[in-house]
């Protein structure tokens, strides 16, 4: 039901030093760029919110932005931003639920809209060296797209995932192998070598408690 800013200066005494309540959400999830936070959920009529960090613990400031005119949005299943500034919002309420690219760097309290990706939900996703890699739940896959232009975005690759319902991914430091799960009963951590994103191809997987459900 809200955000907690929590210092670890003291790793052995964490402390909370400002909370920012919220409505009920069953999930939420926090990235950070320079001094600011991005947090978003799946609750309806809280957007993104925005939190500035730099005055803390002094004091904290913040709002809620719901996207543009032309990219309106209330609620973001998920967020992640890459080395260059840019956020990527998945799973929103704006068409399909894809990516909207947001370019954090030239106002972090009015990002600009640099591209959208909306042929097919993407529940999750992950980017690195303009490379965006989309969990697309509804059809089981997990797709790489070169969005290096960003009005421009182009599919490389995928890779169906082994339920079906690509529910994540993140990938390896040496941009080799990447790693996903699917939201489903019994399913798996499956690794995929992606050395050649046009040539994704499954290593190996692994279950917790095969047949527990």
């Amino acid at each position: 039901d809200g955000t907690a800013i929590v210092s670890l200066a003291d790793p052995a005494n964490p402390e909370l030093v400002a909370e920012i309540d919220g409505s009920f959400s069953t999930w939420r999830d926090v990235k950070v760029w320079g001094e600011y936070a991005y947090m978003v959920d799946d609750q309806p009529g809280e957007g993104l919110l925005i939190i500035d960090l730099s005055n803390l613990p002094e004091s904290i400031e913040y709002e809620y932005w719901f996207g543009t005119e032309e990219v309106p949005f209330t609620l973001v299943h998920n967020i992640f931003i890459d080395e260059q500034g840019f956020a990527y919002l998945f799973g929103g309420d704006y068409g399909s639920g894809g990516a909207i690219i947001l370019d954090l760097k030239n106002d972090p309290w009015e990002p600009e809209v640099a591209g959208i990706y909306d042929l097919r939900y993407v529940h999750d996703g992950y980017a690195r060296n303009d490379t965006m890699w989309a969990s697309e739940f509804e059809v089981g896959l997990l797709t790489a797209f070169d969005v290096s232009d960003k009005q421009n975005i182009v599919p490389l690759g995928s890779a169906s995932t082994p339920g079906n319902a690509s529910h994540n991914c993140w990938l390896s430091d040496d941009g080799n192998t990447i790693y996903s799960t699917d939201e489903v009963p019994n399913g798996y951590i499956v690794a995929f070598d992606c050395s050649d994103v046009t040539d994704i191809f499954e290593l190996d997987r692994i279950q917790s408690s095969p047949g527990e459900n």
